[in-house]
């Protein structure tokens, strides 16, 4: 169960019902990349997780501050089932079906998916954002309706599709030596002049373990907001810690 929470937490984040896409009226001829930028950001979204062992179908609520906090809250039939709260240096997660609770610093995070993870990372995915740097030598090149490139950097390969129509990520192939990671972000909508992907696919790939994930989430509402949001996040004291 605490491999299902850390996975949806890193990326099942961003997605919708089916709806048109947010494009430009032309086509951008040269390569940029349009970031997301905002203070405060809440979502509301459903999660479809599936690997070797199980399915996993729930609702999440989402509260993001943006470089300093994530907060999700996960419901089964109306019900909170898992709290999760993210800060520069760790994770906690409360289960309260199980009545346990998880907590992580990036470092355990990063050995368990065989990827490095860090805060900007995660930020960066729940937003659409691009999650690691480009070289100051990467190319993209026009492809019909994308632009597209590929990079490798220690060891890390990444593979990127930007649209020509909204300059904004469309799909991330991550690998390393024992793991690959496709992100695929479509149905773009505008929101205050800001860009966002409402779904987002996932498909994770652990050579180690031979072992496939699979995430597709639907988010039906995001805001954006310079308001301060409450992230509430108590462990009750009878909850046993999980290592």
């Amino acid at each position: 169960m605490k491999n299902v929470l850390i996975l949806v937490l890193i990326f099942g984040l961003f997605a919708c019902k089916k709806t048109s896409s947010y494009q430009n009226v032309s086509k951008s001829e040269q390569f940029s990349l349009q970031e997301a930028d905002f203070a405060y950001l809440k979502s509301s979204s459903k999660v479809f997780f599936k690997d070797s062992k199980q399915e996993v179908k729930a609702s999440v609520n989402i509260r993001l501050k943006k470089d300093s906090i994530i907060w999700l809250s996960m419901r089964q039939a109306g019900i909170e089932g898992v709290r999760i709260l993210v800060s520069n240096d760790s994770v906690w997660i409360i289960d309260r079906l199980q009545n346990v609770f998880y907590a992580y610093d990036f470092a355990e995070i990063s050995e368990k998916l065989k990827f490095k993870v860090d805060f900007k990372m995660l930020q960066s995915l729940i937003v659409g954002n691009l999650p690691v740097e480009l070289d100051k030598n990467f190319v993209a090149k026009k492809q019909d309706n994308l632009f597209v490139g590929t990079q490798n950097v220690q060891n890390l390969q990444t593979e990127i599709s930007v649209s020509r129509w909204n300059n904004k990520l469309t799909k991330l192939f991550l690998s390393e030596t024992n793991g690959k990671i496709l992100l695929e972000y479509s149905e773009f909508e505008k929101n205050t002049e800001q860009i966002f992907p409402k779904k987002i696919q996932l498909l994770v790939n652990d050579s180690q373990k031979n072992n496939e994930i699979e995430a597709i989430i639907e988010h039906s509402k995001i805001e954006l907001t310079d308001q301060e949001l409450g992230f509430p996040f108590n462990i009750p004291k009878d909850f046993k810690q999980i290592k």
